[in-house]
């Protein structure tokens, strides 16, 4: 798996977003799975949202996810969480587009999507994984 992290956040350091986001794609389909994929992920402000995630080619091996940098560090990785169980989705093709307009969404609420359900349900269960591996294994990353 590739991962480039491209632009900064003043709370996270983009080494620790790169071991953040194997470990949890580890979790999520394991390494074997994902070591074609493709990950850049792209702090920049964003309106109204923490994060978006998006499948950039057919193959569903590429991928980009936008995430607010100016939140806490939690909020961040468990943002990153949330994203990569979209990005899982998109690569089993349980989540074919992102879909903006309402009155095109074949759901009435967001909050009643399965994709959105799923990733809600385990973004918490990633992020204290993660934590508890960083204790365990006594990882430690400098300040960005």
């Amino acid at each position: 798996m590739k991962i480039l992290v491209q632009g900064k956040s003043s709370k996270i350091s983009n080494s620790e977003m790169i071991f953040a986001t194997t470990f949890m794609v580890d979790l999520l389909v394991g390494l074997e799975t994902s070591k074609k994929w493709n990950i850049t992920i792209n702090f920049c402000p964003l309106k109204e949202i923490y994060g978006l995630a998006r499948v950039v080619n057919k193959a569903r091996t590429k991928f980009e996810i936008d995430l607010f940098p100016g939140k806490s560090k939690k909020l961040i990785l468990m943002t990153l969480a949330h994203e990569l169980v979209h990005v899982k989705q998109y690569h089993e093709g349980e989540l074919l587009s992102f879909v903006s307009n309402k009155a095109d969404d074949k759901f009435d609420d967001y909050w009643d999507s399965p994709t959105e359900i799923e990733a809600y349900g385990r973004e918490l269960g990633l992020y204290v994984r993660y934590k508890k591996r960083l204790k365990d294994w006594n990882i430690t990353f400098s300040n960005p």
